[in-house]
């Protein structure tokens, strides 16, 4: 997602947000992260084994500093594939600080058989391993949509991360003026993964009162999670919102589409609560 050197970007491959199309980058949370691992520790490589028979392949030995999210033993073994040698020998050689954020191996067999080999393996997704005494830290990005450099900060939010009991996910459209969408942008949309919890509710019900218009519909449809009657009340209190898109489709003429409206009765919808229909489109005022 971010232009490196190609010696580094080969480094870090296990470690950077990745493009998901062309010019759209997609990227997980930090809350996402740790709350999709089974496992998240702090700890140096002490033996790296390249598979016989098996390129690409290494099993890696991890001595276990700390434990910031499961129960792992003093010493963790971990399955990693595509990563060069040169960059684990040089993590093992100089005892770096390492980050990873690890799930059960049978959770990654469906990518590939050989992860059963060993008991973790990465989390699919981003940001499976930073190195905390790396050159560069991060970033890595919050639910609230800042990026994180720093290695205290980043262990704060994964050590508070780590209470959340999420166990699926939504993805937001990223502001436009947050520093999170500075360090992904290329040309086109940036999206960021969070957890589905009472933190996303908490959240959702802030962004309602902004005035930026895409991260209010986002917030509705984050609320969507979280049905009662006191979200059903809020999102009643929208079928009425000024909040507006002009919308030219092809064949049709150019409409305003009161985005907002439509989110809030969508969800209504969803969950069955009797609500009047909002109007949502009108004529465009030429």
């Amino acid at each position: 997602m971010r232009i490196l050197a190609i010696a580094a970007s080969l480094a870090l491959v296990l470690l950077l947000p990745r493009p998901a199309a062309a010019e759209i980058n997609m990227a997980d949370s930090v809350e996402w992260m740790t709350a999709d691992a089974d496992l998240v520790v702090r700890g140096e490589l002490t033996a790296v084994t390249a598979r016989a028979g098996a390129p690409g392949w290494f099993d890696v030995t991890l001595r276990v500093r700390a434990t910031l999210k499961g129960s792992a033993p003093r010493r963790v073994r971990v399955a990693l594939r595509h990563l060069p040698e040169t960059t684990l020998t040089d993590w093992l050689t100089t005892r770096r600080d390492l980050l990873l954020f690890l799930v059960k191996s049978a959770r990654r067999v469906d990518d590939d058989p050989g992860y059963q080999q060993a008991m973790f393996a990465p989390r699919r997704g981003d940001g499976a391993v930073l190195m905390l005494d790396g050159p560069r830290v991060g970033p890595v990005f919050t639910a609230d949509f800042t990026a994180l450099d720093d290695r205290a900060q980043i262990l704060t939010a994964v050590y508070r991360a780590a209470r959340s009991p999420a166990r699926r996910a939504h993805q937001l459209d990223v502001p436009s003026d947050t520093p999170a969408f500075a360090a992904l942008y290329a040309g086109s949309a940036v999206w960021l993964t969070v957890p589905v919890d009472a933190a996303l509710e908490r959240r959702a019900l802030a962004w309602l009162a902004t005035t930026d218009l895409r991260l209010r519909e986002d917030a509705v449809a984050a609320l969507a999670y979280f049905p009662s009657s006191d979200n059903a009340a809020t999102l009643e209190g929208l079928l009425a919102d000024p909040g507006f898109a002009t919308i030219t489709e092809s064949g049709k003429p150019t409409v305003r589409r009161y985005l907002i409206r439509a989110r809030a009765h969508e969800v209504l919808a969803q969950w069955g609560v009797a609500h009047a229909t909002p109007t949502i489109d009108v004529p465009a005022r030429p």
